[in-house]
């Protein structure tokens, strides 16, 4: 497939990623116990593998930069059946596979370590040039990286009779879905298409983390327009007092508040500071993490009320958009909005625009609506 085939098809096609919960579907408890325990395993394994990936692809591109070689010395990171003055018997890419051969066969499935190293040296090419010019350092994978796990891995999906919750098998381990109780129901309906055939699912990954077990779901499936062809626009402008304010037609909307997004988000803030202050007469015993304990706390509380308000404030403004079929969306004012934000310390500190903007366009998009900036 060409780029230009390629990029033709992502304007046609969704791809989205859930974070789901799975439960090993073995009602052993010791078999249950050995399966999360080779999880683990895979997943330790995956992390060295990771740092490898990455030490190996760092140590070729240096080779060329060494000096002190003497000059009759070609270095070229290509195959030498292609290239005389290469020094691979191989391509650069197969080069750390055969690494991971070498050190991890027969410890994990090598289809894992596949996808992880076509992962990290599409990773590794894109930072590649901050490596050389030194204004970045390489990456350091820590214990719960995620394990990248290829379609065709997942075998036997089904649906549990009078339930809500799927099987399927991953290299002969069993699980089932845990999807709570969801007021949306879109992680159901994904799952549904996937039976059906209508939805693709695409190279995905786990981790398991706090005693749990998390699937990043990647699903892809054509992209279905809400928002018929019209010649209606609608605009938005981002303030400073109002989070977004709509124009459509005539109609003329206000979507949240200064007070109300600011407001809860600074209790927060003076909570944590409270916190952070007492937190050296806390009660230790074991040690730094026990201590901040109650600081972490409210630093995800924190995080967790932004995104669920600037979600709220981004869907509510592509609801009134489908509402009234603008499949156009400008947003208006963005520059001079962050410009008057760095003014007040304050507003700085507290507002969030380029997340409102990125989840704006990316709402948008699954709507067939589309957003540009002015």
């Amino acid at each position: 497939m060409s780029a230009l085939e390629a990029a033709e098809e992502a304007k046609t096609k969704i791809v989205l990623t859930r974070k789901i919960q799975l439960l090993l579907n073995i009602k052993d408890q010791e078999a249950q116990n050995k399966a999360f325990e080779l999880l683990c395993q895979w997943q330790r394994t995956c992390r060295r593998a990771a740092n490898l990936i990455l030490s190996e692809l760092y140590m070729q591109d240096r080779l060329k930069d060494m000096i002190y070689l003497t000059e009759d010395i070609k270095i070229k990171l290509t195959n030498v059946a292609k290239d005389p003055s290469g020094i691979l018997r191989t391509s650069k890419k197969n080069s750390t596979y055969q690494m991971l051969s070498q050190k991890f066969k027969g410890e994990m499935p090598m289809s894992i370590l596949s996808a992880l190293n076509n992962n990290l040296c599409g990773t590794y090419q894109k930072e590649r040039m901050g490596y050389n010019l030194g204004t970045r350092s390489l990456r350091n994978y820590k214990r719960e990286i995620p394990m990248p796990i290829a379609a065709k891995d997942f075998r036997h999906f089904a649906k549990i009779p009078k339930g809500r919750n799927y099987t399927f098998d991953i290299f002969g381990i069993p699980f089932k879905t845990y999807l709570g109780r969801e007021k949306n129901f879109d992680k159901s309906a994904l799952m549904d298409g996937l039976l059906d055939n209508k939805v693709k699912l695409c190279t995905s990954s786990m981790k398991m983390q706090a005693g749990k077990i998390f699937w990043m779901a990647t699903f892809s499936y054509e992209k279905k327009l809400t928002v018929t062809d019209s010649d209606e626009v609608a605009e938005a402008t981002l303030t400073i007092d109002t989070p977004i304010v709509v124009t459509i037609g005539k109609y003329r909307y206000e979507i949240g508040n200064k007070e109300e997004f600011m407001y809860r988000r600074i209790a927060i803030q003076n909570s944590l500071s409270r916190t952070q202050k007492g937190t050296s007469s806390s009660r230790g015993g074991r040690g730094r993490k026990r201590k901040m304990k109650a600081t972490h706390k409210f630093q995800a509380l924190e995080s967790n009320y932004i995104n669920s308000r600037i979600h709220f404030y981004s869907r509510k403004l592509i609801d009134l958009c489908v509402k009234h079929q603008a499949a156009s969306l400008v947003l208006v004012n963005v520059e001079e909005a962050q410009e008057g934000t760095k003014q007040d310390e304050c507003l700085l500190h507290n507002w969030s625009w380029y997340n409102l903007k990125d989840k704006i366009t990316y709402k948008g998009n699954l709507k067939g609506i589309t957003v540009t900036a002015r």
